[in-house]
């Protein structure tokens, strides 16, 4: 972070390596922008991992379990994220 503004890297070959490592196959990335005090919902399936970050504003991030065959049915996970914070998530509920 410079008075012009902020610059990073959202992923690299080092990160797929970490992820690889971990059980996860990142295959690509999507960038969404979304105007005040919109719920955008993110399709999770056993296959399949979020990487989450904030590029401006901030997130609250709601993650729940609709599996009603899973033995944690309707639990939930709430994760905020804030631009200065450039935390980066790896969200897998199943």
């Amino acid at each position: 972070k410079d008075p012009r503004g902020l610059i990073w890297t959202s992923f690299s070959k080092e990160l797929s390596s970490k992820l690889r490592k971990l059980g996860y196959n990142f295959i690509h990335d999507k960038f969404n922008s979304n105007k005040k005090n919109v719920f955008r919902g993110i399709h999770f399936d056993k296959m399949t991992s979020k990487l989450v970050t904030c590029i401006s504003g901030h997130i609250q991030q709601v993650v729940i379990n609709v599996d009603e065959n899973s033995s944690n049915f309707g639990e939930y996970l709430k994760i905020f994220l804030k631009l200065n914070e450039l935390i980066l998530n790896i969200l897998n509920l199943l």
